[in-house]
């Protein structure tokens, strides 16, 4: 009689107990890893900008390695997802503030480009970000901070005071 070893299902390389909320945000991070690196490519190739070009490379590559470290749930892949978020936080902000300036100047709020829409899905799109990242499941899935204990267990009751 043989014992058979089950084998723990794999699914892009990762066990299937990754949350689909950590999962979905790591492989849009492995694609956006990917499309900073192709254009950067692109950059250096067609505008001859080696600076520009260099910056995209080294940021499309950490994107891509902090992908593949948050499917990993490995906490640095947290921490570098928390302050590129943050960074992007600031980056809407400020080119929200240009675009209702521009906005208050012209009246015009759907140019060339439709910046109120991107505005939008974007406003949209960072607070579930901020919240997701920060909220103490997804925290403690990366060993940051600690395990909320439920209100029967021994580890919620407060430590004896010896006398």
């Amino acid at each position: 009689m043989t014992l058979a070893i089950e084998r723990p299902k794999i699914y892009l390389g990762v066990k299937k107990t990754v949350p689909l909320g950590i999962r979905a945000l790591g492989i849009s991070a492995v694609v956006a890893g990917l499309g900073l690196a192709f254009i950067s490519y692109c950059t250096f190739v067609y505008q001859q900008d080696g600076p520009r070009a260099s910056i995209l490379s080294a940021v499309g590559i950490l994107e891509l390695l902090c992908g593949i470290g948050f499917l990993y749930r490995k906490k640095w892949a947290w921490w570098w997802a928390v302050i590129s978020s943050l960074a992007l936080g600031l980056w809407m902000a400020a080119g929200s503030a240009v675009d209702l300036a521009h906005f208050q100047e012209t009246g015009d709020c759907c140019g060339p480009d439709k910046k109120i829409a991107g505005l939008c899905v974007s406003f949209i799109f960072w607070p579930f970000l901020c919240y997701y990242l920060l909220r103490t499941r997804t925290r403690t899935t990366f060993g940051v901070g600690r395990a909320v204990a439920s209100g029967n267990s021994p580890a919620a009751e407060p430590p004896a005071v010896s006398g």
